[in-house]
């Protein structure tokens, strides 16, 4: 018998645990997903923001650009976006290879 309630005791103890670090874990997924979600719609934004200037200053931004802007980082948009105001070209932004 008092084996039985141990074993029962163990079980339990199992199943509470095992459900309590399924939701923890949930938890910590759902945090990081909306993080890694929020980071990334910051980032396209900034570049969003950053071709409707180039469009403003330049004309329409040719496909290369666009290329070059949609794998930048948030520090690279930044550092275009304080070269602009000096810029006179696209190419001068934006060295081709």
């Amino acid at each position: 018998m008092l084996a039985e309630n141990i074993d029962h005791m163990v079980l339990e103890r199992y199943q509470v645990g095992k459900s309590e670090g399924k939701a923890e874990g949930k938890a910590e997924g759902k945090a990081e997903g909306k993080a890694e979600g929020k980071a990334e719609g910051k980032l396209e934004g900034e570049a969003t923001m950053f071709k409707a200037m180039l469009a403003s200053r330049f004309g329409p931004v040719p496909s290369w650009v666009n290329h070059q802007i949609d794998g930048a980082t948030s520090a690279q948009l930044l550092a275009w976006g304080q070269q602009l105001f000096t810029a006179t070209s696209l190419e001068q932004l934006f060295p081709q290879p």
